[in-house]
């Protein structure tokens, strides 16, 4: 893709990402985004001006790295812009609407969506990034070579196996931690005791490992997690998982035994299959990194 010419639709930090990692590549990188005033271009993607819709024409590559709204009204608005062979590349956490959107479209060009499974203050390297080919093509298997050479591991899925995917692995989980810090800010303020700085100096390794989830969840970015939620078409489901397993535990604590508890967590460890031991295993080095200086 070296010297390709590229617009980046949103300044924010996925943006920021894959704009570095294509200038990094050799191409010819452009960031529109009308509240940042380090991008090139201020125009929204959603009703281009006509510095935009130029640079729109001419490009190979087209990324578009805003909240799921805003690209989901721009791909009809853009599609015509767009020329013969070009990439459209989404990185919406929900993409059956991509794809219903990218299909409407019409036009001759290419479209991949991506998922970078975690933050872009991370290293990529080793991290998983989904990826779905609504349109597959040379461009789109360049840009999947491009994230290979990032140290990324590029998962393939199919739209909706994306979406149930990330209700497992992102809406489940993202509910989770919030519910135990709503919990936790409720006991805390009916008992004046449980002050933030007990609670850190008595914490065990599991709750010091779910406070620091908490605080990374609860202190980002609402309208990331918030199109994680309300966006994805089996978040409802997950949630409401969430809840009866909640109650299912209290259940039987109340009326079971310990052997129906013992029970209990094996049912809970279940879906980690043959990976138990991988995953215990990671448990103590997060551990061991917790109780460390």
């Amino acid at each position: 893709m070296t010297g390709d010419r590229v617009v980046v639709a949103g300044g924010g930090a996925v943006g920021q990402w894959v704009a570095a990692m294509m200038r990094a590549a050799g191409d010819a990188v452009v960031v529109t985004d009308p509240d940042n005033a380090a991008a090139q271009l201020h125009s929204d993607i959603t009703g281009p001006d006509a510095p935009l819709r130029d640079a729109l024409r001419a490009a190979d590559t087209v990324v578009l790295a805003v909240p799921a709204q805003a690209a989901l009204a721009a791909i009809p608005v853009l599609a015509p812009d767009l020329r013969d062979g070009a990439l459209l590349v989404e990185t919406l956490s929900v993409k059956a609407q991509a794809a219903r959107a990218v299909a409407a479209a019409g036009g001759r060009w290419q479209a991949l969506g991506i998922n970078p499974l975690f933050s872009p203050d991370l290293e990529p390297r080793g991290r998983p990034v989904a990826t779905v080919g609504h349109r597959s093509g040379p461009r789109t298997e360049d840009f999947l070579e491009l994230l290979g050479r990032q140290g990324c591991r590029v998962v393939p899925v199919e739209a909706d196996a994306h979406d149930r995917l990330s209700a497992a692995t992102q809406a489940l989980v993202h509910a989770a931690v919030l519910t135990f810090g709503l919990a936790l800010s409720d006991l805390a303020q009916s008992d004046p005791g449980l002050s933030p700085e007990l609670l850190e100096a008595a914490a065990t390794p599991p709750a010091a490992t779910a406070m620091a989830l908490l605080a990374r969840i609860g202190g980002g970015t609402p309208e990331v997690y918030w199109d994680v939620q309300s966006g994805n078409p089996h978040g409802a489901a997950v949630r409401k998982l969430l809840g009866a397993a909640a109650a299912r535990i209290g259940s039987v604590v109340d009326n079971g035994t310990e052997g129906d508890f013992a029970d209990l967590m094996q049912q809970a460890t279940a879906g980690l299959g043959e990976r138990l031991g991988d995953h215990r295993a990671t448990a103590l080095r997060l551990f061991t990194v917790l109780s460390g200086p």
